[in-house]
């Protein structure tokens, strides 16, 4: 159930970043973007997860044919690029550091959000002076950084919540 949701899901917030020029709301699609995918490479193969990401983007470029400039070559570009790192960078600090699921999402989204403000900044040169460019850089590497870190907080507490219902199951039992 969870492996035909998760690749819908990861779908709808590409799309929504195409859609969308709220830079909140892009915020939170990015990040949710690498969460999702970092799932998948945890659930299942990271080659499996690239690959499925990859197909997302390239839907969304094919449903987005008619409005594409710059920006929205930058924007893809900037995707493409943040979740192909960050689902390698998952499952390195994953496989080899043996770090737990939150602690490797949260590394990795922290690196991708620079490379990826990074990326669609220059993109944004095209239409802004460098000021205002800077400006929505720091304010996009603020809220992307935020997001991940209330979904890290999160997932604990659901983690911790889970466990303390399993100790809980298990003493009743016995």
């Amino acid at each position: 159930m969870l492996s035909q949701i998760l690749p819908v899901l990861l779908f709808g917030c590409i799309l929504g970043l195409n859609i969308t020029n709220k830079l909140i709301v892009c915020s939170f699609l990015f990040i949710l973007s690498v969460l999702i995918t970092n799932l998948m490479a945890k659930l299942y193969h990271t080659a499996n997860a690239i690959s499925i990401a990859m197909l997302c983007v390239l839907g969304s470029l094919a449903l987005n044919w008619y409005n594409i400039n710059i920006l929205f070559i930058g924007s893809s570009a900037a995707i493409t690029i943040s979740l192909f790192c960050s689902t390698n960078l998952f499952n390195i600090l994953d496989k080899k550091f043996a770090l737990s699921f939150p602690i490797s999402n949260l590394i990795s989204s922290a690196i991708v959000t620079i490379i990826d403000s990074i990326i669609v900044s220059i993109a944004l040169l095209n239409k802004f002076q460098i000021n205002k460019v800077i400006e929505i850089c720091l304010k996009d590497c603020v809220f992307k950084l935020s997001y991940v870190s209330v979904i890290t907080i999160c997932i604990y507490a659901v983690l911790y919540f889970i466990e303390h219902l399993r100790k809980t199951n298990v003493a009743s039992k016995a």
